[in-house]
């Protein structure tokens, strides 16, 4: 039996299913039968061996094994032309060497007499020194430009849009990638983002993007252009390290920060596992582009940049492997983060699932025994629902546990299911009990709630928990008749709504300032609109997204998120269950088919 992606038991509802159905096969598995995890980051593997395969287990630690060569650099530039700074690679002490004059600067052309002059790149900018290097490298290789955030890929292509069309005297990859495939893909980026857009006119310079709210068919599409060295650069976030094997032999860095969140060693381990990879490269080089990491090191301001750079090099400093059940018990954080407070893990799971509706009284409440000023009510809800995530993916895992012909969850069966998780392993002995009762309250409110088996397999199903597919099942009996008399598929879509929104949590459907409108998106979205329309709709309807006196003006990346995210994914399950529901009504298969139809329209945005 060989488990991969071993790292994934913290990757929120997922790494619980991964978890819970590790936990049942463990008790499958003949004793004599080998077990195989692999990971590539894990520094725990001694605690998660021992959970998996006790005391006869082994460990074979590949963290020096490189079958590559890659090389650090960093960009430094103190003087008018900046250079590279190379450190030490394994096996060759403690020898430094740089390459000189690899940096400087172009003046580009004024648009009026008034503007300032303008230079590319400027050496406190990492950005332009990203686009500069990359401009001056994708001869010798595929190129990838990382951003801590997709707003970040954004700007990168705006800033280079400008650069070319002041005259920017580099030239770029067009010339040296496919032009079938650029103009094709180029063409494809056009009609979803529109011409005016600077991530279409990179793309038909030969420079791509690759982001979380990348259309999945233009993510797919530069995925297979840069593994066929099709392509020469992207600029991307981490997506890019989720699985993707990509040629690439330069990864350029511009900054190592989501937001307020440094990324985590495991995710950039990941990352520049992609340079030089196996079979595609002897060799690849990660650059640094922002000269301060390297040149102010030594000053009080700039060592701790330093320093976290350094620790992320280190598969040794990644975070332990955890169990996202253990999510359950991290401490509530105040709204600037400095004060912690515990969270009484059997009053939140039992007031949860009392009324999974009831979190904002819950949080109201507990904010009322805290520093209220300290910890705002939306703050603990945010924090809150993604623990509420983690109960209906434990009640999901267990509903479909449930087998037809069993009669009932076997209190017994549920805690020893509970022992053998790796969060009871890892866990503290006041966790254990608290994991235990957790497992034992979730199996008997399952089978209070959805008594009968074949229910509970059919909910299981749709991966929404208890409450949803209770929800959705009661909408299902009571809209029968007006589900069968729909006429098209839009008329379904309109009566399917109220059912969907209830389900989507996504952030930009959710503070929406005209939900109404989103009916529209989706319409729109089924009849094959392109991105830009949709946007251009919301404009003209005055759709503002976010809280607050001064809501945000919707942009393309909202658009994206709604449709790739709030409609394909989460509207998608919701239409699962409707399926399922149906399906336990006695509806008609042929109708069924439609929502099926619908189904699959929305996950890809297609008029049929």
């Amino acid at each position: 039996m060989i488990y991969d992606e071993g790292h994934q038991f913290d990757c929120g509802a997922r790494g619980i299913t991964y978890e819970l159905l590790v936990t049942s096969l463990k008790t499958l598995i003949p004793a004599d039968a080998q077990v195989v995890l692999i990971s590539a980051v894990i520094t725990n593997a001694d605690a998660i061996n021992q959970w998996l395969n006790g005391d006869q287990g082994s460990i074979v630690a590949g963290v020096d094994l490189h079958p590559t060569l890659r090389s650090i650099a960093f960009a430094s530039w103190k003087d008018s032309l900046g250079r590279l700074e190379f450190l030490p690679q394994r096996d060759s002490g403690d020898y430094r060497y740089f390459v000189p004059r690899v940096l400087e600067t172009f003046e580009l052309r004024k648009r009026s007499s008034r503007e300032k002059q303008r230079y590319f790149p400027t050496r406190d900018d990492g950005q332009s020194i990203a686009i500069y290097l990359a401009l001056k490298l994708f001869k010798q290789g595929a190129i990838a430009i990382f951003c801590g955030l997709k707003g970040s890929v954004v700007k990168i292509c705006e800033k280079l849009v400008d650069a070319i069309e002041r005259g920017l005297p580099l030239e770029t990859p067009l010339n040296d990638s496919d032009r079938t495939e650029t103009r094709n893909l180029a063409q494809l980026i056009e009609r979803h983002f529109g011409q005016t857009s600077p991530i279409t006119k990179c793309a038909k310079i030969g420079i791509f993007t690759h982001h979380g709210s990348t259309p999945a068919g233009i993510r797919l599409c530069v995925e297979h252009g840069m593994r066929e060295s099709l392509l020469r650069v992207v600029v991307c976030t981490s997506t890019l390290a989720q699985g993707v094997n990509l040629p690439i032999r330069y990864l350029i860095v511009t900054g190592v920060y989501r937001g307020a969140e440094r990324i985590s060693v495991r995710d950039f381990q990941n990352l520049i596992g992609r340079v030089g990879r196996s079979g595609m490269h002897t060799e690849g080089s990660v650059i640094f582009a922002d000269p301060e990491t390297y040149d102010q090191q030594n000053t009080y301001a700039g060592r701790w940049r330093w320093n976290q750079v350094e620790e992320l090099f280190d598969p040794l400093r990644a975070d332990a492997c955890a169990s996202s059940l253990l999510s359950l018990f991290e401490p509530l954080e105040s709204a600037d983060t400095r004060t912690q407070a515990k969270l009484n893990v059997r009053a939140f799971f039992e007031s949860y699932l009392g009324n999974e509706a009831g979190l904002p009284a819950f949080a109201n409440e507990l904010s009322r025994e805290l520093a209220a000023g300290q910890f705002p009510v939306a703050s603990l809800i945010s924090q809150l629902q993604p623990r509420g995530k983690v109960i209906e993916a434990l009640e999901s895992y267990l509903m479909s546990a449930s087998v037809v012909d069993q009669a009932e969850l076997e209190e017994a069966a549920v805690v020893e299911l509970a022992r053998g998780t790796l969060a009871y392993h890892l866990a503290t002995p006041a966790q254990r009990r608290d994991l235990e009762e957790l497992f034992r309250a979730v199996g008997q409110h399952v089978m209070t709630k959805v008594p009968d088996a074949e229910t509970r397999k059919r909910y299981s199903k749709a991966l929404l928990g208890v409450s949803n597919s209770l929800i959705v099942h009661a909408w299902v009996r009571q809209n029968r008749e007006a589900l069968v008399s729909t006429a098209s598929d839009e008329d379904l879509l309109t009566l399917l709504w109220p059912v969907m929104t209830a389900i989507i949590t996504n952030s930009n459907f959710t503070k929406c300032t005209n939900p109404l409108a989103l009916r529209e998106v989706a319409a729109l979205w089924i009849a094959e609109a392109t991105p830009v329309a949709i946007l251009q709709y919301l404009e003209r309807n005055e759709v503002r997204f976010g809280e607050g006196s001064r809501p945000r003006r919707p942009h393309i990346d909202h658009v994206m998120d709604i449709c790739e995210n709030a409609l394909a994914f989460e509207g998608v399950l919701g239409l699962a269950a409707v399926c399922e529901c149906c399906g336990m009504e006695s509806i008609d298969q042929a109708f069924i088919d439609r929502i099926t139809a619908l189904q699959k329209r929305l996950k890809y945005g297609l008029a049929s």
